[in-house]
């Protein structure tokens, strides 16, 4: 009996939560709210390829992650060099399905900080990159 309950209730939507969505629907506001995540992905991609351009290659647009391709040991390098400053990049080695592959990279989650936070670590992540002499601003757990 609680099984049949538990299925009843929980394996769909709630009426409230469809009726909002049918609101939202008609009224525009699903629209108006997609084009704002796509506009501030744009503007938070675009900050990235001016701050990054040579590390940025030509990728679609459709999310809050930048990938940049490095081999594997470099990338580690530079994620430990990024901590070390405050720059938190997702471990190099967590997203690959091949975890002997040679070729790898770094993820960058470029949504979660707020977008003068992101500048000052993208700035800071591009100064290791570049000269691997950036100043510690602090910590800033951003990537």
């Amino acid at each position: 009996r609680a099984l049949s309950h538990l299925q009843a209730t929980s394996t769909m939507a709630s009426t409230l939560a469809a009726m909002i969505m049918e609101q939202w629907l008609t009224d525009g506001t699903a629209e108006s709210v997609a084009t704002s995540i796509r506009m501030e992905t744009q503007k938070r991609h675009d900050l990235l390829k001016s701050l990054l351009p040579r590390y940025c290659p030509p990728q679609a647009i459709h999310g809050f992650h930048a990938w940049l391709p490095m081999p594997t040991d470099e990338a580690d390098r530079l994620a430990n060099a990024a901590a070390a400053i405050g720059v938190i990049v997702t471990p190099p080695r967590l997203p690959p399905v091949d975890p002997s592959a040679t070729d790898g990279g770094i993820r960058l989650c470029l949504g979660s900080p707020a977008i003068d936070r992101l500048k000052e670590a993208l700035s800071l992540l591009g100064g290791l990159i570049t000269n691997g002499m950036p100043q510690r601003r602090g910590d800033l757990p951003l990537f």
